[in-house]
């Protein structure tokens, strides 16, 4: 049985033999560098490709919740309207459950206050008295989702994904008016006179707070601090 030469035997005498051993090794080595250089490049790119994504994804969600928080604020300031009377309050809540919004006011009697010399509770006294008057109200800028003393108003909007947006009225400058919205000032409902004097107009002020987040993850959440004129 013949035994096959090997390599080093057959370099042996051969002129430029081990020049040509020698720069297969340096080939070798330029191919192991590019590729580890190929592979950091890609793996450098495939990152940037998926942070990117996360970062559209987030900025998704949260401008999803950005919208039902004003979606919500948009309720929250037809409820100010009501201006905290009982029946008033009462239809406008009902109304919103008829279109499933699963609302409810959760300000109870125990938040109290005093406008123009007479006592008002619950939403009343946040929306009819100043905060300075208030006692047993709400006042912090935090909602907690699962204290319902901390917020006013709750609410569900949207589905697939549904959420939950909570609103709270935490300061309250009372005013005279709402506004000239029927052009009466200067002439009212009566014959103005020379030596009438009109009321200058001075309206509410609310400081309102509104936090919006996913029903199903609470993390996807968007918070909103409004300043209101009525």
């Amino acid at each position: 049985m013949n035994k096959q030469p090997d390599r080093m035997n057959l370099c042996q005498g051969i002129s430029g033999c081990s020049r040509i051993r020698s720069e297969e090794g340096a080939v070798l080595l330029i191919v192991i560098i590019l590729s580890a250089i190929a592979l950091l490049f890609m793996t450098t790119l495939i990152y940037m490709i998926t942070v990117g994504t996360q970062a559209t994804g987030m900025e998704k969600r949260y401008r999803t919740a950005h919208d039902a928080a004003f979606g919500g604020w948009e309720i929250m300031s037809q409820l100010l309207g009501t201006r905290g009377g009982a029946a008033a309050q009462s239809a406008f809540i009902s109304n919103l459950n008829n279109f499933s919004l699963n609302s409810s006011v959760s300000t109870t009697a125990g938040c109290t206050g005093t406008g123009g010399g007479l006592p008002y509770q619950a939403l009343a006294a946040k929306l009819m008295t100043p905060s300075t008057s208030w006692s047993g109200c709400n006042q912090t800028v935090t909602i907690d989702p699962t204290n319902a003393g901390s917020y006013d108003l709750v609410m569900t909007l949207g589905a697939s994904p549904a959420y939950k947006v909570y609103g709270k009225v935490v300061n309250t400058v009372t005013g005279n008016s709402g506004g000239d919205t029927s052009g009466l000032i200067g002439s009212g409902v009566v014959s103005s006179a020379s030596g009438e004097v009109s009321v200058v107009p001075r309206p509410y002020l609310y400081t309102i707070e509104m936090d919006a987040e996913n029903a199903s993850d609470p993390a996807e959440r968007a918070k909103l601090s409004i300043l209101y004129q009525y």
